[in-house]
């Protein structure tokens, strides 16, 4: 993150919208850069929505920060959007949700998307598959599976690719691989 730029327009700003892990490219943002983040978040007062939908597809070799594993006076400016969409390829259950601690907030965005989108509540088996995602740990073997593959299929790829010379392997490759 470029924090001397994120300070400018923070000052400027009230709400940011933070990608954790970072899609489209998948970066994870280190636990140092999340704290500054939510150091200059407090320091200005400014909202973070946190979109931490890819949270649990990671590589064994990193870990994702979620903005509420931080002690930070900022906390109550944070809000967390997530889903078991991505992790189980469940998009066509339509469901997600969103997470603070600062109560007067969801009060007021569950107020406001009641009024104006029919998307403020969810089906009973949207939200079965959703709870079950979280409570049946079958699903977590299945889910550690998932993520080998992934990086099985990436290593291959990744290697496919140095060999046809279509890839230079650079300091930054090696990091990720």
């Amino acid at each position: 993150m470029n924090f001397l730029e994120l300070e400018e327009l923070m000052q400027q700003h009230k709400a940011m919208i933070l990608c954790s892990p970072h899609n489209p490219v998948g970066r994870i943002w280190k636990e140092a850069e999340l704290a500054q983040l939510l150091f200059l978040a407090a320091k200005y007062n400014v909202f973070i929505i946190s979109d931490e939908i890819w949270q649990d597809i990671v590589s064994s070799n990193v870990q994702h920060h979620p903005l509420f594993s931080f002690n930070s006076p900022a906390i109550n400016q944070v809000l967390v959007l997530s889903s078991q969409t991505k992790t189980y390829n469940l998009a066509g259950a339509q469901i997600g949700y969103g997470l603070s601690y600062n109560r007067d907030f969801i009060v007021k965005m569950h107020h406001e998307l009641t009024k104006s989108i029919h998307y403020a509540s969810t089906n009973y088996l949207s939200a079965k598959m959703i709870i079950s995602g979280y409570l049946n740990h079958d699903n977590y073997d299945w889910l550690a599976a998932y993520k080998t593959t992934l990086e099985e299929n990436y290593h291959y790829l990744v290697n496919e690719l140095l060999k046809g010379q279509l890839i230079s392997n650079s300091p930054e490759l090696k990091e990720l691989i």
